[in-house]
């Protein structure tokens, strides 16, 4: 589709400045683009296997609280303003009203939803009917719902080349069994001290903190890197640990940065191995409840470029072209 003089509304929640590179992608192609952070709620009663399920939901419906951030935050941006195209990721802030008052004000709108987290994480269901085309980066998902499959994007950039100084790289946020992984792993590291690894975990500050710690203190930050600064850490490393969330199938902006870049990658996500592009000399799964990494496959350099040759198709710019592809509007 061309874009160009087209107005688009691009509701995407903030995470490590995305939404910026998407907004300036889309531009670039001609559209002027209006950005909403679609934000995300603490306590969402749509997250699916958090605790206080029946708490959460009665405080969201009793206090309206999507509700109340669409109106006051949302409705005055838009409601003056036509658009031709509605880009949703997730639906953390989408309600009925919102969708009906888009729907309302342009009668030729056509909406596109992408989902970047799991169905199993999220039950946004009651929702995604309204949307002309989905998309989901888990392939499980598209196989039960009939969504379109399409992978997280990567955003290419360019790089001074190091030779890599870090042998093993993680930076992530700290949610379901991640610290337990983590410290697994970390225990097996330590055992060869020649090696080198920048492990963070991001965790909020907790009023009361346990005493008993499963990781020590050094791997946790309370702060999010620059990800000028996370990027730099990352091409200075040769080896790539992913953990994906239980129950996802889907692979993160890690896992497709790093194959872009011709990362070796230590992932708990079995189902890249039917993937066509999965080379066990370059890719090592590992169980997440007894994960086994194997030191002497981290030291070893992988030259062979048939992966990252295959995921530049998934480039933030080809991959807008795949999400905009086939889309007709008439005004």
């Amino acid at each position: 589709m061309d874009i160009q003089g087209k107005k688009i509304l691009l509701y995407v929640s903030k995470f490590h400045g995305y939404e910026k590179k998407i907004k300036e992608a889309l531009e670039k192609k001609g559209a002027t683009v209006d950005y909403i952070d679609n934000k995300v709620h603490r306590l969402d009663p749509h997250a699916t296997n958090g605790r206080f399920k029946v708490i959460r939901k009665f405080i969201y419906n009793y206090f309206n609280l999507i509700d109340f951030y669409v109106e006051k935050n949302v409705v005055p941006l838009i409601i003056s303003k036509a658009y031709d195209v509605f880009f949703c990721i997730n639906c953390y802030s989408v309600n009925q009203s919102l969708l009906n008052i888009l729907r309302k004000n342009n009668s030729n709108l056509y909406s596109i939803l992408y989902l970047w987290d799991s169905t199993h994480l999220f039950n946004w269901h009651s929702l995604t009917s309204h949307f002309d085309k989905i998309y989901s980066f888990d392939k499980l998902d598209c196989e039960t719902y009939n969504y379109r499959y399409l992978p997280n994007f990567y955003i290419d950039t360019q790089h001074t080349l190091f030779y890599p100084d870090i042998d093993v790289f993680f930076v992530g946020t700290s949610n379901f069994d991640r610290k337990k992984v983590l410290d697994k792993i970390i225990s097996q590291l330590k055992t060869d001290a020649s090696l080198v690894y920048f492990i963070k975990l991001l965790e909020k500050k907790k009023l009361c903190p346990t005493k008993v710690k499963v990781l020590a203190d050094q791997f946790i930050i309370h702060n999010i890197i620059p990800i000028d600064e996370l990027d730099e850490y990352f091409i200075r490393s040769r080896v790539i640990l992913d953990i994906e969330c239980p129950f996802q199938s889907g692979y993160s902006h890690r896992l497709i940065y790093a194959l872009s870049q011709n990362k070796k990658i230590i992932t708990t996500n079995a189902h890249i191995k039917n993937e066509i592009f999965f080379d066990a000399a370059q890719i090592q799964i590992i169980d997440r409840k007894n994960p086994a990494v194997d030191i002497k496959w981290i030291k070893t350099n992988y030259t062979n470029i048939s992966s990252s040759n295959f995921v530049k198709k998934y480039s933030l710019d080809n991959w807008i072209n795949e999400i905009l592809s086939g889309i007709q509007i008439d005004r």
